[in-house]
């Protein structure tokens, strides 16, 4: 019985040691496919009409956690992986001032970009406080004089489950009136401040609108919003512990963490992911979801994933709807609203809006338009959201 019980510890052990290898290893081979060049670009802020320079203006990069000042002059320099960004310029006294730029193509040489800006007030011009927390922000969606759609809001677009994570100013959000039943609609610019304790960030959120419909048991949502990242001081070595781990956990299955792995030389299985087409497709709704009783043809990388004939990158190419299972989680929605009672694992839905989507090795799309993601993907809320400039920290065992 003793000569049993040791070969159970040994057959255990075999099999979870490999397990926690292999997830290192994907780490590993995600952060290293992902490592792409550092580009310097060299800006000016100026004001759109006199060209005076924006002096003490603060420089932002949509969906990273980058960001710098400019100068006397309105001069900024700043240091970023290659690729594809929208660079913004706030400042109390002005509003716009962005540009998008294209740091592929750099080889490693210095980038230039001006922002011009309009002078009249923003409605950047917040005054925040840090000690905001969800519990107080409970208190304001409760005297919303629309709480209930509100609520929906928060539910479906900010936070879910029981993340430590909230909306800091819920009283800047207005909905538009006169709505049907079953539609929540912002339509108005408001600047959002999300506290996330769940990830350790500030999530400035710059909405330009926001508008979900209740279908079938089930709810479609269309967002057009930037996203600014900061991140928070650990208060000690466990949450900061807490935070590395929760980031990775909700990088992995991600949309980034998909592209990227396509990116690599190893399989998509070896990632935790199948990828399915099929001949025909039922869009439930525009905005929602999408699946197919015929989409079982399972794809091979080669037949979806070519490379760019014109630089680093690489091509999504597909004239047939691609679905995505991330098998190493199961269907997480729950409030039911992305239609995937029939999927075990997590599941979404991608098309191309041409014959192909370009993206780099390190997960960003050169057209954030060129795909239409349905599914888990869509639903992302904003307290699971990841800086597009974050990778897996990657011990160093030797000196840890």
């Amino acid at each position: 019985m003793a000569f049993r019980s040791v070969l159970t510890k040994l057959f255990i052990l075999f099999f979870i040691f490999p397990i926690v290898i292999s997830c290192s290893n994907t780490n590993k081979i995600i952060t290293e496919t992902a490592t792409v060049p550092t580009v310097t670009l060299d800006g000016k802020a100026v004001d759109q009409e006199s060209g005076e320079p924006i002096a003490g203006g603060l420089i932002l990069l949509s969906g990273t956690t980058q960001q710098t000042q400019t100068d006397s002059e309105g001069g900024f320099t700043i240091k970023l992986p290659a690729g594809y960004y929208e660079v913004f310029v706030d400042h109390k006294d002005y509003r716009g001032g962005s540009e998008e730029v294209n740091l592929i193509r750099s080889n490693g040489a210095r980038q230039s970009v001006t922002l011009q800006a309009e002078r009249i007030p923003s409605f950047l011009d917040r005054k925040e406080n840090p000690s905001l927390n969800a519990s107080l922000s409970q208190s304001k969606i409760d005297e919303h004089p629309q709480s209930k759609r509100l609520k929906t809001f928060i539910d479906y677009y900010i936070t879910d489950d029981d993340l430590k994570c909230g909306l800091a100013n819920p009283d800047d959000v207005t909905f538009a009136k006169g709505n049907e039943d079953g539609v929540t609609w912002v339509r108005e610019p408001a600047e959002l401040v999300v506290l996330n304790y769940e990830l350790g960030y500030k999530v400035r959120i710059a909405l330009e609108e926001y508008v979900a419909k209740e279908y079938s048991q089930i709810i479609g949502q269309n967002v057009d919003a930037d996203y600014f990242f900061e991140e928070l001081e650990p208060i000690n070595e466990v949450q900061k512990r807490e935070w590395k781990e929760k980031r990775e956990e909700f990088f992995q299955g991600s949309f980034r963490h998909f592209l990227i792995a396509m990116a690599s030389d190893k399989s998509p299985l070896s990632f935790g992911y199948r990828i399915f087409s099929g001949q025909a497709v039922t869009s439930t709704s525009a905005m929602a979801f999408s699946s197919s009783s015929v989409s079982d043809i399972e794809k091979e990388k080669g037949e979806i994933i070519i490379p760019s004939f014109e630089n680093e990158n690489l091509l999504i190419r597909s004239e047939e709807e691609i679905r995505i299972e991330y098998i190493e989680k199961g269907v997480d929605d729950p409030d039911g609203i992305m239609g995937l009672q029939n999927y075990r694992h997590q599941t979404s839905w991608i098309s191309l809006n041409g014959w192909s989507a370009e993206f780099t090795r390190n997960g960003l799309l050169k057209a954030k338009d060129a795909v239409e993601i349905k599914g888990y993907w869509r639903y992302v809320p904003v307290c699971k959201m990841l800086p597009d400039d974050y990778l897996p920290v990657i011990e160093d065992k030797e000196n840890s």
